[in-house]
């Protein structure tokens, strides 16, 4: 039987109580649910106590010192993911990080590059390549369903400072959760949120596992609603000046003649249409995941247009457990576990930051803008 793996949570609010630390007790064939910190005191011992941690903290330091966690997980403001992680890694701990891995393209590269000195293992959230409709999207272009992919297109939308209606659309479990609403209008404002840190990563993960790096982008990005209204959490009711670019509208190149579509803001969050679609000279493949409404549907060319039809192909995320949800840390940790490499990799990751970061100096300065990174591309995941 395999060793259990030790793991710790920096940041113990309505993400890791509706994913995360589910997830590690789930996973607890492999995982132990060792230490939480939060620095809201009381936070982490209520869910210490709900949860069977044994030990809870206020302060990332003193967690590393006075324990054996071998993993830790930040969940923490994309401000202090740096910070943060950067004190997990020089303590000798494999790190598991909700998205981006940093609030800047350089900090991110210094993340990166302690872990691999290190040898370290660092899991990069969002885990969309476990969502069972991406799998089966990617398993369907790899095998060649619509032939060479030439063109994708992406939109994605959300309203984090309404957080407990956008939970209840698509977190069922919310209802049990303890942790009282934080503030989130801290997603609004410039070098903290913002659509391009908070969606992005969702919507560039497939397909640069499909079609590899980014060569070029181009964009425009803007503020479209510059006041807001919170509407969860203490700051329920009050106004709030948005500072972060709330709109943006990307184009990207692959190379070889391949292009991609991407529009990521907080506007209504809500949309009418395939979440994703790809086109190929064989036909078109609509990936509708993460919606409420997820399926696969297939558009296959037939010479002269006879015979061509749409067919659905793939199934309801119905299997998709909140141990796939919370991947970067339960994938982590059978990671490390059996000395893995990590699917959810640091250098696409990394990656996609660059782009982000692209994309805000290409409508800065209107011109389309070479990226620098690379990664190697995944394998394959079974359908």
């Amino acid at each position: 039987m395999a060793r259990k793996i030790s793991v710790g949570v920096l940041g113990i609010g309505t993400v890791a109580e509706l994913f995360y630390l589910e997830a590690i007790v789930k996973h607890g064939d492999r995982a132990e649910l060792t230490a939480l910190c939060d620095v809201v005191p009381g936070r982490a011992q209520a869910a210490a106590k709900k949860w069977g941690a044994r030990a809870a903290f206020t302060d990332l330091g003193e967690m590393l010192a006075s324990t054996d966690v071998e993993a830790v997980l930040v969940l923490t403001k994309h401000s202090q993911h740096y910070d943060h992680a950067r004190q997990v890694l020089e303590a000798g701990r494999h790190l598991g990080i909700e998205k981006p891995i940093a609030a800047t393209f350089d900090q991110a590269t210094e993340i990166v590059e302690l872990a691999e000195a290190r040898g370290l293992k660092l899991a990069a959230a969002p885990a969309m390549a476990f969502e069972p409709v991406a799998r089966r999207a990617e398993a369907l272009i790899r095998d060649g369903a619509i032939g060479r992919v030439a063109a994708m297109r992406t939109h994605m939308t959300a309203n984090p400072a309404d957080r407990e209606t956008e939970w209840q659309r698509i977190g069922p479990n919310l209802a049990r959760i303890d942790t009282p609403p934080t503030d989130q209008t801290w997603m609004y404002q410039a070098g903290e949120g913002g659509p391009l840190f908070d969606l992005t990563p969702y919507q560039l993960i497939p397909p640069t596992r499909l079609m590899g790096p980014i060569k070029r982008v181009g964009a425009f990005t803007g503020i479209a609603v510059p006041e807001r209204v919170s509407g969860s959490g203490p700051t329920k009711g009050q106004r709030f000046a948005t500072t972060a670019p709330d709109n943006a509208v990307m184009l990207l190149d692959w190379g070889e003649d391949r292009f991609g579509m991407v529009y990521s803001g907080y506007l209504p969050a809500n949309f009418r249409g395939p979440h994703t679609e790809y086109y190929g000279d064989a036909g078109v493949l609509a990936v509708n995941g993460g919606t409420g409404v997820d399926n696969i549907e297939l558009y296959r060319t037939v010479t002269g247009g006879r015979g061509s039809r749409w067919e659905s192909v793939g199934e309801p995320n119905d299997g998709w457990d909140v141990v796939d949800r919370a991947g970067a840390i339960t994938h982590l940790v059978d990671c490390i576990a059996d000395d893995a490499e990590v699917q959810l990799s640091a250098r696409q990751a990394l990656h996609i930051l660059e782009v982000i970061d692209l994309v805000n100096e290409s409508s800065a300065r209107g011109q389309f803008l070479p990226t620098t990174t690379t990664f190697e591309l995944p394998g394959a995941l079974p359908a």
